[in-house]
């Protein structure tokens, strides 16, 4: 069985957590238990790393050995540490501009399930297709699901197995 990239990362896996909206009003370790999570656990504190160099950075690392690129198109690395760092960000590059990096490998990097809305479901099945192959946790959700594989991903959700979710805004 192919390890998990938060394994080959050597970050521990992550308990499933799903939100629909954001809660300013209070910060994720102080949410009171199950008012705002919808019963899913609690998110684990963001990873920390000491040194900035390649070797010890994780979002470099995860470049390289997930993703198999050596190195950033202009703005992807501001735009994943925000991400990875817990801060929103509003991205808008042009078609081919590196926007899914930009969002799945933050996904790794944090705890609980990174939910992707896009109405584009042949994108979302070539997604999952590529993200699969290299060994990510991800799986799509919307209308061209039969019941049976449509439970099962929202199983796997539920079950803390997705490292992402691709959903249509019509499943939301």
């Amino acid at each position: 069985m192919k390890a998990r990239p938060r394994e080959r990362l050597g970050l521990p896996c992550r308990a499933a957590h799903v939100s629909a909206r954001s809660y300013p009003e209070f910060s994720r370790d102080d949410r009171p238990p199950g008012r705002y999570d919808r019963g899913f656990p609690r998110r684990p504190r963001a990873m920390t790393t000491t040194t900035d160099t390649p070797a010890h950075d994780p979002v470099e690392h995860s470049l390289r050995q997930v993703f198999g690129l050596q190195r950033f198109r202009p703005h992807q690395r501001e735009i994943i540490d925000d991400l990875v760092a817990g801060r929103d960000a509003f991205v808008l590059m042009p078609t081919g501009g590196g926007k899914s990096l930009t969002y799945q490998l933050p996904a790794l990097l944090r705890p609980g399930v990174a939910l992707v809305v896009s109405p584009l479901i042949s994108l979302m099945k070539d997604q999952v297709d590529a993200l699969r192959a290299n060994g990510v946790h991800a799986a799509f959700y919307n209308s061209a699901l039969g019941a049976d594989e449509a439970r099962r991903v929202l199983g796997q959700l539920h079950g803390g197995e997705l490292d992402l979710l691709y959903v249509a805004p019509e499943r939301l």
